[in-house]
């Protein structure tokens, strides 16, 4: 039946070419260049990388290495049939081979053979017919146990593109996957799917339209289901100061439902004042499989979430502006209610004082939700920067933030893991965070002729975290000799941290490039000691118009409480060179750690590829 559908919708598409073809193509058109008659295509990829480790201990050294050879070759030929505005054509064939030789441990090899093909009909008219087709059959071979897949995808495509008329696309493809394991098939997937893709535009109200409609097929081994989409969404232009969006979707399979409707009316920004509202409504139901052999029945979930929101933006003056949000939505889940509410309001001010500029912002934030917790935040921030002097511009920034939080999820055993109990039990864990972070730095170039295209950049950052709450408490064996326990426990989060970065970039001549990074921290976490120290240093020089080289190297110092102190370092060179169709390409790292042990690591990498 699946087959006799497919030659149904393929006679389908040359029935709709015959009748479209002969109408006539704009009367102004570009220039094109046609393809050539038969042209061969094909490229030629090898590749080997060699990783190395070594790992050094008290009284052990370990090293093991790896080396992967990689071939890959791909010939093909591309042209038309008769005339070039009647069909063209490529048709590919490729192989890949790729050996794994670990030093201890069994060798991998794995290789495919791809085919390819697709031709189109009526490439330059309005309307058009893609055929494609494609094979890959594939080999993994492990301690001489060979597993196998094959793939096989093929459909065909219907685009038009005609003045006043929608653009639409229609396709369907049929995907078959075999896994062959110890000679014999153990899993078999086949896929069909439809797409139909419209779009267009209507004079009334200057209307845009898009219509996207799916429906796909699956059977897998003890699997079998059937997915229909369909996307809606439309977008008006009622006037200059009023635009009109609209969206529906629709999908359906087997286990799962879901209807998703909404409406925006956008009033894009006047000279003070710009505004907006929603309204979306959202369906699905979902059904759990259970179990016979468990005795677990089938379980089904019902949502439904309906919400409204607007948003209003007001300039009182040049200066001050602010801006209000609000969003109320109702739930649904199961015949269990609840609602959730919050809004969004905000200030900010800026004006240039003497040589410097100001600038504020607060933000305050409110969100209640009776089933997944509460949210109150205040955020308030300051900008200063001067004008620009000989040395730069120096900048300054202060943050802070408050936030209320309690966050509620149900409570989940071993004995309803599998589905919700008919009697939740609600938990919850609560936390009140103060953060302050104040930023200064000041960025410029170097004065002088020589050193005048360099950027440099140097700042100091301060951050302070304090959070306090209770969340559920853990608990033990030894807890449940206990007469009373209780079920929440306090905790706190104290950070404390200071950095210092320094950023350089530097142009030289010939176009090569030098950037140097740096950067100091110190603090402390929960009165845990903490201090990282790290510089980076990169070239980028280009040798010639054939030839470049990228160097990196960085050097990293970690020191943290009650943990191995640890130091770290990195050398990385990039290389490629191209000579006409041909590329090489040369990439090798080395990186060495040193905490309670050693290790080293290393890896080469050089891959050529010649285009024909």
């Amino acid at each position: 039946m699946k087959r006799f559908e497919s030659y149904y919708v393929l006679s389908l598409f040359f029935l709709i070419v015959i009748v479209l073809a002969s109408s006539k193509s704009a009367s102004a058109q570009m220039r094109i260049e046609y393809p050539q008659r038969f042209r061969l295509f094909g490229v030629a990829e090898l590749s080997y990388r060699n990783y190395y480790v070594e790992t050094s201990s008290n009284r052990y050294t370990f090293e093991r290495s790896t080396q992967t050879f990689r071939q890959y070759y791909k010939v093909g030929v591309e042209g038309f049939l008769y005339h070039p505005r009647l069909a063209i054509f490529s048709a590919s064939i490729s192989y890949n081979d790729t050996r794994f030789h670990p030093e201890k441990g069994q060798n991998v090899t794995t290789s495919d053979i791809g085919y390819d093909i697709q031709t189109t009909l009526l490439p330059y008219r309005p309307v058009a017919v893609d055929l494609y087709a494609r094979k890959i059959d594939y080999t993994f071979n492990y301690t001489g146990d060979a597993v196998d897949t094959s793939s096989l995808l093929y459909g065909a495509r219907l685009r038009m593109h005609k003045r006043n008329w929608p653009s639409i696309r229609l396709e369907y493809y049929h995907w078959e996957y075999d896994l062959l394991r110890y000679r014999r098939t153990t899993d078999k997937r086949i896929e069909d799917r439809y797409i139909l893709d419209v779009r267009g535009r209507f004079d009334l109200w200057a209307t845009q339209y898009q219509l996207y409609a799916d429906y796909l097929t699956i059977s897998r081994p003890d699997f079998d289901d059937t997915i229909a989409s369909v996307r809606f969404n439309t977008r008006h232009i009622i006037r200059r100061t009023l635009y009109w969006y609209n969206w529906f979707s629709y999908v359906e399979s087997d286990s799962y439902k879901m209807v998703n409707v909404s409406t925006n009316v956008y009033f894009p920004p006047g000279k003070r004042f710009n505004h907006n509202y929603l309204y979306e409504r959202l369906y699905s139901k979902q059904r759990i499989a259970g179990s016979e052999a468990l005795d677990i029945e089938d379980k089904t979930t019902t949502l439904k979430t309906e919400s409204i929101a607007g948003s209003w933006g007001y300039r009182f003056s040049e200066r001050l502006s602010g801006s209000l949000s609000l969003r109320y939505t109702k739930n649904n889940l199961n015949d269990s209610s609840w609602n959730a509410e919050g809004f969004s309001a905000s200030i900010g001010y800026g004006r240039p004082i003497s040589w410097v500029r100001f600038s504020s912002y607060y933000r305050l934030f409110y969100k209640k939700d009776e089933r997944r917790g509460d949210l109150r935040e205040h955020i308030f921030e300051t900008n200063l920067s001067t004008s620009r002097f000989r040395w730069g511009i120096l900048y300054a920034r202060y943050y802070f933030s408050y936030i209320d939080e309690i966050q509620k999820y149900v409570k989940r055993t071993g004995e309803d893991f599998y589905f919700y109990d008919d009697e939740e039990t609600i938990l919850k864990r609560t936390a009140n965070t103060y953060i302050h972070s104040i930023s200064v730095g000041i960025r410029g170039r170097v004065p002088g002729r020589a050193m005048g295209r360099a950027h440099w950049n140097v700042e100091a950052d301060y951050f302070q975290s304090d959070t306090s709450g209770k969340k559920p408490r853990h608990l033990t064996d030894e807890d449940f000799f206990e007469e009373d326990i209780s079920e929440y426990e306090k905790y706190e989060l104290k950070v404390r941290h200071f950095e210092l970065t320094g950023n350089l970039y530097y142009p030289l001549q010939h176009g090569i490039v030098f950037n140097f990074r740096t950067s100091f921290l110190t603090g402390k976490t929960n009165d845990n000691d903490r201090r990282r120290y790290y510089y980076e240093g990169t070239v980028t020089y280009p040798i010639s118009r054939r030839f470049g080289v990228i160097t990196l190297w960085r050097h990293t110092w970690t020191k943290i409480e009650r943990v191995p102190d640890r130091e770290e370092r990195r050398l990385e060179l990039k290389a490629d060179y191209r000579l006409g169709k041909t590329y090489l390409s040369f990439e090798g790292w080395l990186r060495r750690v040193i905490a309670d042990s050693e290790r080293t690591d290393r890896v080469l990498y050089l891959r050529l590829r010649r285009t024909i």
